[in-house]
């Protein structure tokens, strides 16, 4: 099941609710017993995608290699030591753990049970696949281009990112880009530190060595490239390392965050730190990032490679299942990773690109029998709905449901969020409605998110619509803001805008995903940035009109804003390298600037406001 960017990738469905489809009350019953360690519907997904003799896998979030199929769990224990005592049961083998999080492959449903069953596990999720969306589209108008003198490149107040590493945790980066490369005495020697290709297999002979982990099989996860090897290869009469970057958008991302421009002679497109070390995580193809789930175990590769340096990681990417409130576990293990108080090491992620499709969200407001909530929905294709209400009494909402046919309607408490859960998987083009009542007349709130569908009428708004992980509370996560209308395409001026209308440059990109969070937390987004539009390093190959030069594509979407944001606190970790994600985050909640776009923040479009030029000055400034 794939999510998008950053988005589900979903099956959009426009055929209205029928208020004739028939309804049966729900007949009251108990909360889930404690004993309850994952979602039915995980459990459902699990049980079709891993029959040996089932059909052939439609659901992305499994993993398969040669004749075996694998899914992929996420666990949370009540403790360390609970984790780290955590034995795999046989058809399960553990990939990662920190803290009380470990991250597993299982085999069969009944793996998968034992798991649940380990002592001091509190919960298990099956992972989802994400993606990393195309550029929202613009089109030609008629004008004189213009740009804001809001954006930071080449570096600020004599920083680069000298000494930091910026990570791409993406589609890729193509390593023998110009923006990538230095002029040394020696030669052409690569930027890029270290590269993992957790898409293809390293063969013997071949340069490279054997990715870092292994499926359960004994086959190491991809190929780990040097910097040394990559230097060897762009220096090499014939190339052996195939392209590292066939999508596109990675390298669109490190070249925003640090690259050097040195594919235009005046280094017009020069990244924001292009002093800073780079390191690829090729996760992903083209759109769908189906190795995501690696990404809590990249980012421990990567502080093994790196040691004490510090590190900016940025992942482009995102989705939309779930309960968007920061509390799944991937979320939480990447909130631990990434602490408050941890020194040197941040995590920028996109908000995602879903402003203009509010349909993703249903949001009902309810109370006793005479004032019901309702959500309405047209599903597509393996449509999962999720429905959230935060409540002290769950016993005490009521719900009342039509067109799920022959699905299950499951009914349980997150033990991790506390919240009450009502999920269900809908049918290839089901029209369905849920009403919701209190008994007691409390005064509540259900919040509806479905992947692959659509919700229709009065319920859909225009909030929560941050992707999935950027809903991770320690997260650092980015919206984006219009800065630029002009694209020299292969020389020749050219002024941009959405469906023929120019764009209002300083005001917020038309697809930049609010929030707020579903419960409470952090402000969300954290920062706008800079992302409409940006001239980004093109990979080799890749869709999309070039430059003069043939080097640069025109790039846009919260893709974009994010690795911008990361550029900048490459900056700050090079003035500061021992500087939290905390601190950062309260340099950027001061320093933002506010103005009359974003009004009074915080708010749940802006976020803190903008991360604009003068805004990163200050930051600057303020660092001792």
């Amino acid at each position: 099941m794939s999510r998008s960017f950053l988005c589900v990738s979903a099956l959009l469905v426009t055929a209205a609710f029928s208020p004739s489809l028939p309804r049966a009350e729900e007949k009251p019953r108990p909360a889930a017993p404690a004993a309850l360690k994952m979602s039915p519907v995980d459990r459902g997904r699990l049980a079709t995608a891993l029959k040996k003799d089932g059909p052939k896998v439609a659901d992305k979030s499994i993993v398969v290699r040669g004749p075996q199929r694998y899914a992929v769990l996420f666990v949370e224990f009540a403790s360390e030591r609970a984790c780290a005592d955590f034995a795999a049961p046989a058809g399960a083998t553990v990939f990662n753990r920190f803290r009380q999080f470990a991250e597993l492959y299982v085999t069969s449903l009944a793996a998968a049970e034992a798991v649940t069953e380990a002592a001091g596990v509190r919960w298990a999720q099956l992972h989802s696949v994400v993606t990393a969306p195309p550029t929202p589209e613009l089109t030609k108008v008629p004008g004189k281009t213009k740009a804001l003198n809001s954006v930071v490149r080449g570096g600020l107040n004599g920083l680069t990112g000298k000494g930091v590493v910026v990570a791409v945790l993406d589609t890729g980066i193509d390593f023998r880009h110009p923006d990538f490369v230095l002029d040394t005495p020696s030669g052409k020697a690569s930027r890029i530190l270290y590269f993992w290709d957790t898409l293809r297999d390293h063969k013997e002979g071949a340069p490279g060595k054997p990715g870092p982990l292994k499926y359960p099989n004994g086959a190491a996860i991809g190929t780990v490239y040097t910097r040394e090897e990559l230097t060897a290869d762009l220096r090499a009469d014939k190339s052996r390392i195939p392209e590292l970057d066939t999508g596109g958008h990675g390298t669109c991302c490190a070249g925003i965050a640090a690259g050097n421009g040195r594919g235009d002679p005046g280094k017009s497109y020069v990244g924001v730190a292009p002093g800073a070390d780079l390191i690829g995580v090729r996760l992903g193809a083209v759109h769908n990032i189906e190795n995501a789930y690696l990404l809590n175990a990249a980012c421990a590769w990567i502080d093994k490679k790196v040691g004490t340096r510090p590190v900016v990681v940025n992942c482009s990417f995102g989705g939309h299942l779930g309960s968007h409130d920061g509390y799944s576990v991937q979320e939480r293990h990447i909130s631990a990773r990434f602490a408050l108080d941890r020194k040197g090491r941040a995590i920028c992620i996109s908000a995602g690109n879903q402003r203009q499709l509010p349909s993703l969200h249903g949001l009902a407001t309810f109370a006793g029998p005479l004032n019901k909530g309702a959500l309405t929905w047209s599903a597509g294709q393996g449509g999962l709905l999720g429905v959230y209400v935060d409540t002290a009494s769950p016993d005490d909402v009521v719900v009342e449901t039509a067109g799920l046919g022959t699905s299950k309607l499951h009914r349980y408490v997150s033990p991790l969020s506390g919240s009450l859960v009502l999920e269900a998987e809908v049918a290839l083009g089901a029209r369905g409605e849920m009403k919701l009542h209190s008994k007691s007349g409390a005064r509540l709130q259900a919040h509806g998110f479905i992947a692959n569908g659509i919700f229709t009428g009065p319920c859909v708004t225009r909030t929560h619509l941050l992707g999935t992980p950027g809903t991770a509370h320690n997260a650092i996560t980015v919206g984006s803001f219009d800065f630029n209308d002009g694209f020299d395409e292969a020389g020749i001026k050219a002024r941009y805008g959405p469906d023929g209308r120019e764009l209002n440059l300083g005001s917020l990109s038309f697809y930049s995903s609010p929030g707020p969070l579903r419960k409470g937390g952090p402000v969300k987004p954290d920062v706008v940035s800079p992302g409409q539009f940006h001239v980004a390093a093109a990979a080799k190959g890749s869709p999309g009109a070039r430059d003069r030069t043939g080097h640069y594509r025109k790039f846009n979407g919260t893709s974009a804003s994010s690795p911008y944001t990361a550029g900048v606190i490459a900056l700050m970790l090079e003035k500061k390298p021992a500087l939290t994600t905390g601190e950062i985050k309260a340099l950027f909640q001061k320093h933002a600037v506010k103005d009359d776009f974003t009004g009074g923040t915080p708010n749940r479009e802006w976020g803190n406001g903008k991360l604009e030029y003068f805004a990163v000055k200050r930051i600057l400034d303020a660092l001792r």
